[in-house]
């Protein structure tokens, strides 16, 4: 047998290992949204995954490292959506109603998106409020946030952009929540877009 194919078997499974472990912290997220922390047990996991519960407890010994690993994954895919729009306004002379236009857009993907939704993230960042060793991926999560939406602002000549984008931040979660709690079939229009470009117009002229 050629070392090639001796390679092969262990790439396979590190393949294998990489889907269910996806798969688990997707379920994760699941019950956060659905049925909030108290839910998010081994078992629970294992069963809206569809895998065994020896795999979720062989990949995640504890519930931190559980929930510790799904924030991770609800920051990494954020923020590559977030560095998707800072990569496509870079080549554009871009005014602030763009950026807010922009933000908007991915708030609603965030609100419609299934595995990610808003809630699940609200549920995680409770948990790190509740559990000191969770605190550094909160931590990471909200600085990785700011970092790109200070790159935005900045792009479209805001000033002081860390203050900037601490407020920005704050009000597209804040509205976020409260669209999970209300429901506003017209949120986006009535509330999330006309909020967004008030205030980056704002914090433009300030500048």
């Amino acid at each position: 047998m050629s070392r090639l194919a001796q390679r092969q078997p262990p790439r396979r499974h590190r393949a294998d290992g990489d889907r269910s472990r996806r798969a688990i912290l997707e379920a994760a997220l699941r019950i956060l949204r659905d049925d909030g922390l108290a839910a998010l047990t081994h078992r629970a996991v294992a069963r809206e995954a569809g895998v065994s519960l020896a795999l979720t407890s062989y990949h995640f010994a504890t519930k931190e490292n559980l929930i510790s690993e799904a924030l991770d994954l609800a920051v990494a895919e954020t923020t590559e959506s977030l560095r998707a729009i800072a990569g496509e306004l870079a080549s554009a002379d871009a005014t602030p109603e763009m950026v807010a236009d922009r933000l908007s857009d991915l708030m609603m993907g965030r609100l419609g998106d299934e595995r990610l939704a808003v809630v699940s993230v609200v549920e995680l960042s409770l948990a790190a409020a509740r559990r000191p060793q969770l605190r550094p991926a909160n931590a990471a999560w909200n600085d990785a946030y700011r970092a790109i939406v200070v790159e935005l602002l900045g792009g479209c000549g805001i000033r002081e952009t860390d203050q900037a984008a601490r407020l920005v931040v704050a009000t597209l979660e804040g509205l976020a929540f409260l669209q999970v709690i209300e429901a506003d079939p017209r949120f986006e229009q009535r509330s999330l877009r006309p909020a967004l470009r008030h205030l980056l117009r704002a914090l433009a002229a300030a500048a």
